[in-house]
C-alpha cells in the first residue's frame, strides 16, 4: 500500500503510521515556538541578532548563506502563522492592521476600509485586569503550542479529505448560497473556512464532553446545598438572532427557594468554553457583590470546571478568564465551583433563554416567571 494510505488511521483503513514530513514540520514549529514565547534565552537572542534583528520572527527573510537550522525553522513558520494570534491586554505591542488578533477570521488582521463585520472586532472578550498583549496559539484551549495539534494543522494543509471537517464545509457553503439568493447577503470565501473550522471543533468537543459527562455523575435531579450554604446554578448559551453571547445564574437556598438571579449578554460569540467560563466568571463577581457568602457555583460544562481546579496554564483568552476566576475564589474562600449533569442545571438553562428580554446585566430578587415551575419542581 502507498505511504499515504498507511498514515490514515486504523478506522480508516490504515495503521496510523505518522506522516514523517508533518511531524518533521510540527516538531521543528517547536522550536520556533520557543523562540517567539521565550525570547529572553541565549539561543533566541542569538537567532535574532544573526537573522532579524530588526523584525519579527514573522517577518524575517531566510536571509544570506543561511545555516540548516534556520532553513528549517523558517519554513516551519507557515504553520506557525497560520495558527498564530494576539491575545488583546493592553494593545501596546498589536498593529492592528498588519497582524492577527480578530477572532472568526482566518487572516485574523483587520482589512480596512470597514463596511461591515464589527462583530469580529467585538468578538474579543476583555477583563478588567490588563495584561501584556501575548502572542498565542490558536489550536490549543491553553494557547500554548504543541506538536499534536502542529501536526493536525501541517495535515490539514495537505490533506483535505477529513470527511467530518468536509461535511461542515459544505454546509457552511451551502448555507451561504441560501443567504445569497434569499436574502442577498454572504460572507467572505476567506471566512467561510474558519465558520466551517470552528463548527466542527465546537462539535467535536461538545460531543467529547457530553461523553465524558454521562460517564462523570449519577445524580439526575437538583439536589440543595448543605446547611448554612447557598447553591448557584449557571450556564451560558448563544442567541443567533441576536448575535450575543447570554450568561445567567440563580442562587437557592438549603430548602430550594429562590434567592436572587442574574443575567448577562454581550454582543458577539466567544467559543463554548469561553462563554461558560465567562458566565461562571460573571456568577462570582456578582455574589461578591451581593455579599453572599458559602456559595456552591454548579455548572453542566466540566472542561472549564476541570480548568479552574486543574493546574491549567497558558495565554489564551480562556486561559485568563479561568485564572481571573481562581483569583476570584482565592478572595472569597468559601466558594466553591462544581459541575453537574445539563438535566440538573435546568434553571439556569431557562434563564439564558430569555436573557435578551432582560436589560444586558441584570440582577433581580424576584423570583422571574421562566422559572417558578421548574424551582417548584426541584423544592423539596
Amino acid at each position: 500500500m502507498s505511504w499515504d494510505k498507511l498514515t490514515n488511521t486504523k478506522k480508516e483503513g490504515g495503521l496510523g503510521f505518522r506522516y514523517l514530513k508533518a511531524f518533521n514540520m510540527a516538531m521543528v514549529a517547536k522550536q520556533g515556538w520557543n523562540l517567539i514565547s521565550k525570547p529572553h534565552t541565549l539561543v533566541s537572542k542569538n537567532f535574532k541578532a544573526r537573522y532579524y534583528p530588526n523584525t519579527s520572527f514573522f517577518d524575517a527573510n531566510i536571509g544570506f548563506n543561511p545555516s540548516f537550522v534556520w532553513r528549517s525553522l523558517w519554513k516551519a513558520r507557515e504553520v506557525l502563522m497560520l495558527g498564530c494570534r494576539w491575545s488583546i491586554g493592553d494593545g501596546s505591542q498589536i498593529m492592528a492592521m498588519n497582524e492577527p488578533w480578530l477572532r472568526g477570521r482566518r487572516e485574523g488582521c483587520l482589512i480596512g476600509p470597514q463596511k461591515q463585520a464589527y462583530e469580529d472586532i467585538l468578538q474579543v472578550p476583555l477583563l478588567k485586569e490588563v495584561v501584556k498583549d501575548r502572542l498565542i496559539w490558536k489550536e490549543e484551549q491553553n494557547g500554548v503550542y504543541s506538536v499534536c495539534s502542529g501536526y493536525r494543522l501541517w495535515r490539514s494543509l495537505e490533506d483535505r479529505k477529513v470527511a467530518g471537517r468536509f461535511a461542515v464545509v459544505m454546509n457552511v457553503i451551502w448555507k451561504n448560497k441560501n443567504d445569497l439568493i434569499w436574502h442577498n447577503e454572504k460572507e467572505e470565501a476567506s471566512k467561510l473556512g474558519l465558520i466551517a473550522f470552528h463548527n466542527w471543533h465546537d462539535w467535536f468537543m461538545a460531543q467529547r464532553n457530553q461523553e465524558r459527562n454521562e460517564n462523570l455523575q449519577n445524580v439526575t435531579s437538583w439536589n440543595p446545598p448543605p446547611k448554612g450554604w447557598l447553591k448557584c446554578n449557571v450556564d451560558a448559551r448563544f442567541n443567533k438572532q441576536w448575535g450575543t453571547t447570554n450568561g445567567g445564574w440563580c442562587v437557592r437556598d438549603k430548602s430550594g427557594n429562590f434567592v436572587v438571579a442574574g443575567v448577562a449578554w454581550d454582543i458577539g460569540t466567544l467559543s463554548i468554553l469561553e462563554a461558560e467560563a465567562s458566565a461562571i466568571k460573571e456568577a462570582i463577581e456578582s455574589a461578591i457583590a451581593l455579599h453572599l457568602e458559602n456559595v456552591i457555583f454548579e455548572s453542566d460544562a466540566r472542561h472549564v470546571v476541570q480548568a479552574i481546579h486543574s493546574n491549567h496554564k497558558g495565554d489564551s483568552e480562556f486561559s485568563l478568564i479561568i485564572m481571573y476566576i481562581r483569583n476570584l475564589l482565592h478572595i472569597s474562600s468559601n466558594f466553591e465551583v462544581k459541575f453537574v449533569k445539563r438535566q440538573v442545571n435546568s434553571v439556569a438553562h431557562s434563564l439564558v433563554k430569555v436573557a435578551n428580554s432582560w436589560s444586558r446585566c441584570s440582577v433581580t430578587n424576584v423570583n422571574p416567571p421562566c422559572i417558578q415551575s421548574i424551582i417548584l419542581n426541584e423544592m423539596r
